[in-house]
């Protein structure tokens, strides 16, 4: 096969840096409680965005106090509310789980 010329070819002589650089403020090895609190907070948030919830979920919650397990319908801002209209803080969360 004949080898055609190179149309429009200009050497690069200059380094090309058009990557996007990110960096993360959060560090994995240090255990800091506004980094414990993000998690619960987001699985919080993935459990009221699954798509099988409607309007309950069963849940087990480790909190300071013990093991609950209860029915969540709801959240405001610093609870989770209970079928039985019981408030539990979320800075009170170690973990939450969903129960099947």
């Amino acid at each position: 096969m004949k080898k055609l010329p190179m149309m429009y070819h200009n050497k690069i002589t200059r380094n090309i840096e058009n990557n996007e650089k990110i960096y993360s403020s959060m560090d994995n090895d240090k255990k800091d409680d506004s980094v414990e609190f993000f998690d619960i907070d987001r699985k919080i948030k993935n459990i009221f965005n699954h798509p099988d919830y409607i309007y309950k979920v069963n849940v087990s919650i480790t909190t300071n106090s013990g093991v609950l397990n209860k029915v969540i319908i709801g959240k405001n801002n610093d609870n989770l509310i209970t079928i039985d209209n019981e408030y539990i803080p979320i800075s009170s969360i170690i973990d939450i789980s969903k129960n099947n």
